[in-house]
């Protein structure tokens, strides 16, 4: 029977009756109804049903009648207060089916306000439940998060102690060569002793500013190479400079042990051949454009190649910096200007990780 019938026994029952669509939009009631919110039955009709309940009633409907709807088709024996024309709110019972796209409720009279007032206790304690529920979960969540940055900051810890290892070893490396070098003769020897000391120093000192980086895994190659260069200034003559300027750039092991072997090898090279009477500079760039290549250039004012044609005397150094340019996919030229300047073009350390 429709409750647009109100012919019917709708248009007699002592209960407020009410027909609703799925979007729960009053579509006819009954009599009862209307006496029961003091609204005429023609201003009940297109209202969400929502708005005849006082503002605490409509979070007790949102909370157990809708779910129950959606769950099982119906929703039974809810106390509510109805918000009455003359501002006095009235108790009440609702009952409500579904059937199909239509939804069919019925309020029954709830004088005894002490149901409604457990309704209101039985509805805060269900909040209050969800709400210790919610509590432990940020709990535990916070739990998890200490025991992650706990182990973050023992994996921290142990990559410390890696570097600091490393390093020390690559010392220990460096006294050896030191102790032998001082029992040879032979000048070449003794040289070529000298240069392999460099190298591990230069992989040494990669090792050490990774030990004091913040993430452990990139520093600035720029504060390495200045380092770097005030080392190999310790072996030069006085007479002969060492200049940098370098651009700071974020690089990781991968980058920066080559390019500072690379830097080592190439500045090693012009401070032992390009400056026969002793004087001179030795100028080393680095340059970090935002999204193209690195550029480093190594060049000195000496005496430039001994060859007539400009060409690089073929050696093991020059077999070296080949290596270390193609281990950083880059490309190395050599140009013979007031004396030589050495120019690689290297993919910066984030495009060579990609």
């Amino acid at each position: 029977m429709s409750m647009g019938d109100t012919d019917g026994l709708a248009r007699w029952a002592p209960v407020g009756l009410f027909e609703m669509d799925a979007e729960m939009i009053i579509r006819a009631v009954n009599p009862a109804l209307a006496v029961m919110t003091g609204l005429a039955s023609v201003a009940l009709i297109g209202r969400p049903f929502r708005d005849l309940l006082t503002r605490s009633s409509q979070f007790i409907y949102a909370l157990k009648a809708e779910p129950s709807l959606a769950d099982h088709g119906t929703s039974e024996e809810i106390f509510l207060e109805l918000a009455h024309a003359d501002g006095r709110p009235r108790p009440a019972l609702l009952t409500v089916s579904a059937e199909g796209d239509r939804r069919y409720g019925a309020l029954f009279s709830a004088p005894e306000r002490r149901a409604y007032e457990l309704e209101l206790v039985a509805a805060r304690q269900s909040m209050l439940g969800s709400l210790e529920a919610l509590r432990a979960a940020n709990e535990q969540l916070e739990h998890l998060v200490e025991e992650r940055t706990a182990a973050l900051a023992q994996r921290d810890l142990l990559l410390r102690e890696v570097y600091h290892r490393v390093k020390n070893n690559l010392q220990v490396v460096d006294g050896l060569l030191l102790l032998q070098s001082r029992k040879l003769a032979d000048p070449e020897a003794v040289a070529a002793l000298e240069g392999l000391r460099k190298r591990v120093y230069a992989i040494g000192l990669v090792h050490h500013q990774l030990m004091g980086s913040a993430d452990l895994k990139t520093f600035d190659v720029g504060v390495f190479l200045r380092d770097l260069l005030a080392h190999l200034q310790q072996g030069a003559p006085d007479t002969i400079a060492l200049r940098i300027d370098a651009a700071p750039l974020a690089a990781d092991l991968d980058f920066a042990v080559p390019l500072g072997l690379l830097v080592t090898e190439l500045t090693t090279n012009a401070l032992k051949h390009a400056f026969p009477g002793g004087e001179g500079e030795v100028r080393v760039t680095l340059e970090a454009p935002e999204g193209e290549d690195v550029v480093l250039r190594i060049a000195d004012n000496g005496v430039g190649f001994s060859d007539p044609t400009g060409a690089p005397t073929p050696s093991l150094g020059l077999t070296i910096v080949k290596g270390l340019v193609r281990q950083l996919r880059g490309r190395i030229q050599s140009i013979q200007t007031t004396g030589v300047c050495w120019e690689a073009r290297l993919p910066s350390p984030g495009a060579a990780s990609c």
